[in-house]
């Protein structure tokens, strides 16, 4: 048995953006998606954006229909930058 000095926070849950949760509440996952990616400077012009509010809305009303719930978005931190 693992001691608790070395007990991971939130071991046997899944964090999330309004705190952990039980994983056998995720149902349905997108393990892996970009919701919003906005270009950043000095970075080149071709690189990809995800910024069309209306479609990326449409698009998760249709997931959430088809029964997804879950989504994991593996954007790195400082990334995106949100106007």
């Amino acid at each position: 048995m693992m001691s608790t000095k070395y007990r991971i926070p939130f071991e046997g849950q899944v964090m999330s953006v309004s705190g952990s949760v039980s994983p056998d509440l995720l149902e349905v996952v997108d393990a892996h998606n970009h919701l919003w990616i906005e270009a950043l400077k000095d970075v080149s012009p071709n690189s990809p954006t995800l910024t069309e509010y209306e479609q990326i809305l449409a698009e998760l009303r249709e997931y959430r229909q088809a029964g997804g719930k879950t989504i994991v978005d593996c954007q790195p931190g400082d990334v995106v930058e949100m106007g």
